[in-house]
């Protein structure tokens, strides 16, 4: 009999600790700002960067920051059902030609961490040169043996990321495919 006490109160002391998290989120007020605040290398609290709000649209979950560097960085916050948070950060960079480093945050412990790479599903390198030669005009430019320079562009409405050829390799606005935010997580779209 002590047994299947002893089991019926883990079981209670489990499903009280899983709504306990799943609660921690409902009421949460924290904007988009608050959380890239606790991202580790977050630009604002770089001296060196002297990086500045450019565009700050907390009911949309959206940040531009610009700074002491080349291109800029748009952040933008995604809600699971259970309203926990994903933060995602586009680092656009810009020389002669423009392209992204993006990474994925989800929030643990009191701070936002790494998310697996999995979580932003992509195509690959010969995969995306297909398709931009396929989608190409004349007044873009032929792919070479490197990469194609890829631009991801964050939502400020909406919950689709758009990835784009860098618009002075191909002017002519090729977008290679899109990530869709859909129960709770990122579909690839061609």
């Amino acid at each position: 009999m002590t047994g299947k006490i002893c089991v019926l109160l883990l079981i209670v002391i489990a499903c009280a600790f899983g709504a306990q998290a799943q609660k921690s989120f409902e009421n949460d007020k924290r904007s988009v700002l608050d959380y890239y605040r606790l991202e580790p290398d977050n630009a604002l609290d770089s001296e060196a960067m002297r990086a500045k709000v450019a565009i700050e649209d907390l009911k949309n979950g959206y940040l531009k920051i610009e700074g002491a560097f080349e291109g800029y960085i748009e952040v933008a916050l995604f809600r699971k059902k259970d309203r926990s948070p994903l933060l995602v950060t586009s680092i656009n960079y810009c020389g002669p030609v423009c392209s992204s480093d993006v990474s994925v945050y989800q929030y643990r412990d009191g701070k936002m961490v790494s998310a697996p790479e999995a979580t932003l599903p992509h195509p690959d390198e010969k995969e995306i040169n297909r398709i931009y030669r396929k989608k190409k005009t004349k007044q873009d430019e032929e792919p070479e043996q490197y990469a194609v320079p890829l631009v991801f562009e964050l939502p400020r409405y909406g919950r689709t990321i758009k990835v784009k050829v860098d618009s002075t390799y191909a002017p002519s606005d090729i977008t290679i495919y899109q990530l869709d935010f859909k129960n709770d997580e990122f579909v690839l779209i061609r």
